[in-house]
């Protein structure tokens, strides 16, 4: 008993547990994401699984259960009663809301909870134990398991202003989601680059505001055929779609929430109706440009018209008890400058400009109390007070908005930059795609993990009930297509679940045990998901000419890295490492990291000449300076892939750390340009290049430092009518005995303003011959 006691006690500690079998300890580990709240082995016994199960109880369940199945292995389970009892039923009085318990036992498999979301997780929990024991082989435990959310709120946001996914993608992301767990879609249907949903008494919202021309001069080189203009990209949801969308969500279990911003973020709809800006004369476009827009709504009693008349058609499409009216970086200089403001201002008692966001605030905030719905902003609605009780806020600038709107008695959900933004990347990959790589705000999977909902200063006090729970926000500005979208979003979004749905105390080492059958359901499940925290990362000195010595290590430190030498794959029979690998110099070395036989990461592979090791790409270079540290796609070709360039856009400069130039005689380069296509209010003003020699400019090479006499100096001319890469060569001027840093700048005319033909160069790649 005493053995059988300690067992028990480790199982809920590490979420998995052992149990006696012929009087032996074997583990028996449940990969179970989000980790229940409880886990019991009831017996030693098991129960043999395979498609026949003699299926009774809640009907829809079980044909969610059915199709899950047949979109995962291409065919469902069989009803007959030769197989094993699998049952859902509907119960009084369980575990609460959404919760479930699942036991496998002498009667089978029951599944029971109070409401159809619980039989739902239930069900989604089901579908991982059963890939995980049918697909190695195992029969299911007797176990038996109660869970329940620890959190109301466990949300994602995907932003479609920026990108349209279209539909079909939608579907997905919610069919993943709740399979997680997570029970809140925020929609970001509206903002300066695209209104993305159908309103039917304002058509030019999506007529106009759907569709814009990308920024740079590769993309409007891109002619529509139809009407031989720049090709516009974009697209919008009807509102038939709208509510199939909603309804698809409801059968997981998900609520959307629509977010529908004021008073900034406001381009796409005034391109379409400027009368509602402030100022406004002529023509405006959809922005193609990212960061923080002047735009704002005007105070005119036709505008906040216009506007709940928009928030009534919504409002009809989704019956979710919350809207979102966004709030954040609005801009005020529009609004300090404009007379006819100032006018209505006086009109409307609002005694200063600071004023103008929260009279925006409370009036929608009341309007759409009058409906019986609740307002959700960002924390920048906490500005100006005087907000029903029933608004809820979302903190996403750090902590510091929710714990204020906590203390005076606002549902807060918890969303904080950098922590849940799933733009910023996470790892040094240099397969991460385009987003915002900046060493000091990385969101690797431990830091997403390792979030608590209720912040330091709220714990033990009244203030934590207010926690509804967290969101992580998938911004979209740099995910161009869906693929980049899943890759930033997955796995981050599992452990997001965890820290919204399992207990306080949790355990990354023991999450970092499940994520191999994580990936196995991602596979099924056709995600595009991030191996970046698995993937082998070497490290190497060379003693002599003729010598390599490699390390290899990992972000994560799951299964065993295996290695091949002069072969075409890896696999898991090869060699384990162990120790440092010394290597010659015409050998090619392939690696990856292996749980059991799966392969967990893209496999890595390495040529140890000295050409290839001297290889630098702008994700290997070191970036000068602090500042906007971005990686941006190319605007150049339409459908295939693109280039991209990691770079502080304010200092379009890097450092070739140690390159060692013996021997060398030539420098091959790559170049490319990108549109500067950023608003960041003035300092755009101090983006920094050299002074140009000519009217086209230069690529500069400094040896040692950043600034002097250019070692060599490359006139762009060749580049200039080029939308793609641009390959250059060059002989060093001087022999070199040994390493010294290489700088590279480039030079042209300052940046005199945003649009066409003003570029940004970009260094894609260095090898020394």
């Amino acid at each position: 008993m005493k053995l059988k006691a300690i067992l028990v006690i480790t199982a809920l500690l590490l979420g998995g547990f052992y149990y006696v079998s012929q009087g032996e300890p074997q583990e028996l580990f449940l990969p179970i994401i989000p980790k229940p709240q409880s886990i019991e082995h009831t017996a030693h016994k098991t129960v043999p699984i395979n498609f026949d199960f003699e299926l009774s109880g809640h009907d829809k369940t079980i044909e969610l259960l059915n199709s899950l199945m047949t979109k995962t292995y291409g065919h469902s389970f069989k009803s007959t009663s030769a197989g094993a009892k699998l049952s859902f039923d509907l119960v009084d009085s369980l575990t609460g809301p959404e919760g479930y318990s699942l036991d496998v036992s002498e009667n089978g498999i029951e599944i029971k909870a109070e409401d159809e979301a619980g039989l739902y997780y239930g069900m989604a929990t089901f579908w991982q134990l059963f890939t995980h024991h049918f697909d190695s082989g195992k029969p299911l435990p007797f176990v038996k398991i109660e869970d329940k959310p620890r959190f109301k709120w466990r949300g994602l946001m995907l932003d479609e202003g920026r990108h349209f996914q279209g539909a079909a993608f939608v579907k997905d992301m919610i069919d993943w989601m709740s399979l997680h767990k997570f029970n809140i879609l925020q929609w970001h249907l509206v903002d300066d680059q695209g209104w993305r949903i159908e309103i039917k008494k304002y058509p030019e919202l999506t007529n106009v505001g759907a569709y814009r021309v990308p920024a740079g001069e590769g993309a409007r080189a891109i002619l529509d055929p139809a009407t031989g203009e720049p090709k516009k990209i974009g697209g919008f949801y009807t509102q038939e779609q709208v509510k199939e969308i909603v309804a698809y969500a409801a059968a997981k279990h998900i609520t959307i929430v629509p977010e529908i911003g004021l008073p900034g973020h406001a381009q796409s709809a005034l391109a379409a109706y400027p009368e509602h800006g402030v100022n406004l004369s002529g023509k405006m476009d959809v922005s193609a440009d990212w960061g923080i827009f002047e735009y704002t709504y005007n105070l005119e009693e036709k505008t906040f018209d216009y506007l709940e008349d928009i928030l009534l058609e919504v409002m009809d499409l989704f019956p979710s008890e919350y809207i979102h009216l966004g709030g954040d970086e609005v801009q005020k200089n529009q609004w300090k400058e404009d007379p006819r403001t100032a006018q209505r201002m006086a009109e409307l008692g609002i005694e200063t400009v600071e004023g103008i966001q929260p009279y925006f605030t409370r009036h929608f905030d009341q309007f759409l109390s009058k409906y019986g719905r609740k307002m959700i902003g960002w924390d920048e609605i906490l500005e100006g007070g005087d907000i029903h009780k029933t608004a809820t806020v979302m903190s996403w600038r750090g902590e510091k908005g929710g714990i204020e709107a906590a203390h005076k008695g606002h549902t807060v959900i918890m969303s904080p930059w950098p922590t849940l933004y799933l733009d910023m990347h996470q790892s040094t990959s240099e397969r991460e795609p385009t987003g915002r790589p900046a060493l000091a705000s990385l969101t690797p999977l431990e830091n997403v993990y390792m979030y608590e909902p209720i912040p330091k200063e709220l714990q033990g006090t009244e203030g934590a009930h207010f926690v509804l729970g967290a969101q992580g926000n998938i911004w979209t500005e740099h995910m161009r297509t869906n693929n980049q979208v899943m890759h930033m979003t997955f796995p981050r979004a599992a452990a997001i679940s965890e820290a919204a749905w399992s207990s306080k105390e949790r355990d990354f080492n023991n999450f970092m045990q499940r994520l191999p059958a994580l990936f196995n359901w991602y596979n099924k499940l056709n995600i595009a998901y991030a191996d970046v925290a698995f993937e082998v990362r070497p490290n190497i000195t060379a003693p002599d000419d003729e010598q390599r010595i490699v390390s290899l290590s990992s972000q994560l430190d799951v299964g065993a890295i295996h290695y091949a030498i002069n072969k075409e794959s890896v696999s898991a029979s090869d060699p384990i490492y162990t120790d440092p690998l010394t290597l010659n110099k015409n050998d090619t070395l392939i690696t990856s990291r292996f749980k059991g036989d799966q392969i967990l990461s893209a496999p890595t592979s390495l040529k140890l000449d000295k050409v290839s090791l001297s290889m630098r790409t702008d994700d290997t270079l070191e970036v000068c300076d602090a500042g906007y540290h971005l990686k941006l796609d190319d605007d150049y070709p339409e459908s295939k892939d693109r280039a991209s360039f990691n770079m502080n856009i304010l200092h379009p400069c890097w450092i070739y750390k140690g390159a060692d130039l013996k021997d060398v005689k030539t420098l091959e380069l790559v170049v490319g340009q990108i549109p500067f296509n950023f608003q960041i209010g003035a300092d755009w003003k101090h983006v920094k290049f050299d002074t140009p020699t000519s009217k086209d400019g230069e690529l500069n090479i400094y040896e040692g430092v950043c600034e002097g006499k250019p070692l060599l100096s490359l006139s762009l001319t060749p580049a200039l009518g080029n939308h793609g890469l641009t390959n250059f060569s060059a002989d060093l001027p001087k022999t070199f005995d040994g390493a010294t840093d290489l700088c590279f700048k480039f030079a042209r005319p300052a940046i005199t303003n945003f649009g066409i033909g003003h570029n940004l160069w970009g260094l894609d790649k260095v090898t020394l011959r």
